[in-house]
């Protein structure tokens, strides 16, 4: 039999309720596309993979602890909004400790890099507006980002916040741009250079 592909598998889920489309049959469910849900096949996906930031690194984009019953999909679902190939190949190539993407590691951590600038920009209120750099439950490991930001966008300013009690979240935003344009060109500059950063020592 066939596997669906990634796009075929993500147009089945439409609503975000359902359950996860991993849980089930396994024949049917048994890739995600070339990735598979298998474990193993994840292997051989035909694209350049790199270990996911380690805790005490500057990670730009978000470090999402593993809960109990976390799946992939369930986590891009979460923090993207919806799941499609483009974003499945992200977590996988940013991910190379991903084995089985329908059985991660309680306390493990995967990384979701932002996959455009729109998605790091915040209204700051009346002081303007912010770019989203970091989210992550190291709160120690946001002075590693804020110097690393600091060598991209010198002169910068930052901003932090806590999310959440039990497991909370810290984040941190460069603020104080005067427009949205500017802020879009600074969210632009990071993300070029981290990715280049993360090539560079994966």
């Amino acid at each position: 039999m066939a596997r669906p592909s990634l796009d075929e598998l993500a147009e089945e889920v439409e609503d975000p309720f359902l359950e996860d489309p991993f849980a089930d049959d396994l024949e049917s469910m048994a890739a995600l596309s070339d990735a598979g849900a298998a474990g193993l096949e994840v292997e051989d996906m035909e694209i350049d993979r790199v270990p996911s930031p380690s805790i005490g690194e500057p990670v730009v984009g978000r470090l999402v602890e593993v809960g109990k019953g976390d799946t992939v999909w369930a986590i891009a679902l979460q923090y993207y909004g919806n799941v499609d190939s483009a974003i499945l190949t992200q977590i996988f190539r940013n991910n190379a400790g991903i084995v089985d993407p329908r059985r991660l590691e309680v306390g493990s951590h995967i990384y979701l890099p932002f996959l455009s600038p729109e998605q790091m920009v915040r209204s700051g209120g009346t002081e303007g507006y912010k770019v989203l750099l970091a989210e992550t439950p190291d709160a120690a490991s946001l002075a590693q980002v804020a110097l690393w930001v600091e060598s991209v966008l010198p002169g910068v300013r930052f901003a932090r916040e806590t999310k959440g009690s039990g497991r909370p979240v810290e984040i941190l935003y460069a603020v104080g741009f005067g427009s949205r344009s500017d802020a879009l060109a600074a969210a632009r500059t990071v993300m070029s250079r981290y990715e280049g950063y993360r090539a560079e020592s994966g």
